[in-house]
């Protein structure tokens, strides 16, 4: 009796849908969303982003884009080509014979694309902070819908509020005739560029290249006022920092550069210093990694007498472009640099030659600073295998 209900149920349901003339379809196949990812927070001020999917179904003709906030206000519609990813122009002096130009691995091949206008993309930003958008991507064959994939992001009522300072490397690793690899051949060097972009520009500006010298790690004061950065000296020196005030032109001066300075004298030896160092919110110092030993012999040392401190990083170079290098401290203590009286000395707290301190980082007020530590070990036990 069950069973007769059920297929009587059935079939009024087919006689209903044929009366009113309706297609009967399956429920749509899948569609995978892979940008953004749900639950992403934009800021405010950023460009509209590019939103990339993968149809289950092979030959959708296009697809159809919709909005919808949750607020009873009307949806934003609008129809896609779904175009597929293409790969940027490259700087062919970055070409070498131990890197290859960039492709598209399979899942972003595979991909399908749509990036808002900008009049559509500042309306879903306004909409989308007290509650989050929800956006349907469907595939449309002959204005059926086949597939379907939704995805729910949101706009912070945070902006950024500061331009990124980064830098552009090239991936060409080199191997000397003595047979030491470097992540970058010396002569590559002023292929380095630094850019600045702000969130909310399509674009970058170079700010500087073709040094001569290796430029790295470097960090801004929370006033904006105050540029820290590590900077190779002569012979490869790895001892040099620059602390230099912010202009809409600058130019780092020698004066602007310090040699990691104690009370009776720098820090010797060829060990690097310094590492991951950090400018205080107001800029007016400096918390960075330094072994214990070069701190030691700085404060103590006789004039033309150098204790050659070992080694506290682990470092290995490799060929392969696509993983450079492996490079950490396995040893080391957090020292604090004063502007005002050009003095290095240790951090109490975090001065612990039995630990490796490392990543401090400043609270906003600079009252307290947060940093990693384990037990210390030394770089390269004998008999260790190399990383590989």
């Amino acid at each position: 009796m069950r069973t007769i209900l059920v297929r009587i149920v059935i079939g009024l349901v087919f006689v209903a849908a044929v009366v009113l003339g309706l297609q009967v379809s399956a429920p749509p196949a899948a569609i995978t969303i892979d940008y953004p990812a749900g639950g992403s927070i934009f800021p405010p001020e950023i460009t509209p982003p590019t939103f990339l999917w993968r149809d289950s179904v092979a030959g959708v003709a296009g697809w159809r884009i919709d909005i919808d906030f949750g607020d009873g206000g009307p949806v934003i519609g609008t129809t896609s080509p779904g175009e597929r990813l293409r790969i940027g122009e490259i700087d062919p002096r970055c070409v070498s014979d131990t890197n290859e130009p960039p492709r598209l691995d399979p899942q972003r091949a595979e991909a399908h694309s749509w990036k808002p206008d900008a009049a559509t993309w500042e309306a879903v930003k306004k909409r989308s902070v007290a509650r989050p958008a929800t956006v349907t991507i469907s595939g449309l064959d002959g204005g059926r819908v086949v597939s379907r994939g939704r995805v729910s992001v949101r706009t912070s009522s945070d902006p950024v509020g500061a331009p990124i300072f980064f830098r552009d490397v090239p991936l060409m690793p080199s191997e000397t005739e003595k047979g030491v690899i470097k992540p970058l051949a010396s002569e590559a060097v002023r292929l380095i560029a630094w850019r600045l972009r702000s969130v909310g520009e399509r674009n970058s500006r170079l700010l500087l290249d073709g040094m001569p010298t290796c430029a790295n790690c470097h960090s801004f004061s929370l006033d904006g006022k105050t540029l820290g950065m590590d900077l190779d000296g002569p012979q490869n020196s790895k001892g040099m920092y620059t602390l230099a005030s912010i202009s809409p032109v600058m130019s780092i001066r020698n004066r602007d550069v310090i040699e990691w300075s104690a009370a009776r004298g720098r820090l010797e030896g060829k060990t690097r210093v310094g590492f991951m160092s950090q400018v205080s919110p107001d800029g007016r110092y400096v918390v960075t990694t330094v072994n214990s030993t070069a701190l030691e012999n700085a404060a103590t040392r006789t004039p033309g007498v150098t204790k050659e401190p070992p080694s506290i990083y682990y470092v290995a170079n490799f060929t392969d472009y696509r993983f450079l290098q492996v490079f950490f401290p396995t040893q080391g203590v957090l020292a604090w640099y004063s502007r005002a009286t050009a003095m290095l000395q240790p951090l109490p707290g975090a001065a612990d030659p039995r630990h490796v301190q490392a990543g401090a980082v400043w609270s906003p007020d600079g009252t307290y600073l947060v940093f990693a530590r384990a037990g210390a070990k030394e770089p390269t036990p004998e008999g260790a295998p190399p990383a590989r």
